[in-house]
């Protein structure tokens, strides 16, 4: 079954800053800046609901704002916590070299803190293990 992650530090500081920005718009409604204001208040609600992370039987979808990745678990070799301008990230190392970071999870203040993380990295590990073994719904052909 899958499941969701999300980062509350997108959810509610990116609602909370873009009620400022929409109050901003209703307060230059007489002139041009006030779309501005809408356009940039809309866009940080809608990235702060759609930056997620889905474990599922077959892999993970990490969406990060404005892109989504759709990554196998043949395709990821592994999943740690990295520092990225002094905040925690979960970063996905996969099997080209190449790196994905996932910032619906962290380990911040808002987040829970370093065990949030770690029980995340440790779901990572055991959907993996039990796609590696071929449970339920794992294709063994990858």
């Amino acid at each position: 079954m899958p499941c969701t992650y999300r980062h509350p530090r997108d959810i509610f500081g990116g609602t909370i800053v873009s009620g400022v920005y929409i109050v901003e718009a209703v307060r230059h409604l007489d002139d041009r800046a006030w779309a501005v204001y809408l356009v940039g208040g809309l866009a940080l609600v809608w990235l702060g609901w759609t930056t997620r992370m889905t474990i599922t039987p077959d892999g993970v979808v990490v969406q990060n704002g404005w892109r989504s990745r759709i990554l196998p678990w043949a395709e990821i070799t592994a999943a740690h916590m990295v520092t990225v301008r002094g905040k925690q990230v979960l970063q996905l190392k996969l099997r080209d070299g190449r790196r994905v970071r996932v910032r619906a999870v962290g380990a911040g203040l808002l987040a829970g803190g370093e065990s949030y993380a770690r029980h995340v990295v440790t779901q990572l590990a055991a959907a993996r293990q039990a796609a590696a073994e071929g449970g339920p719904g794992t294709d063994r052909r990858r």
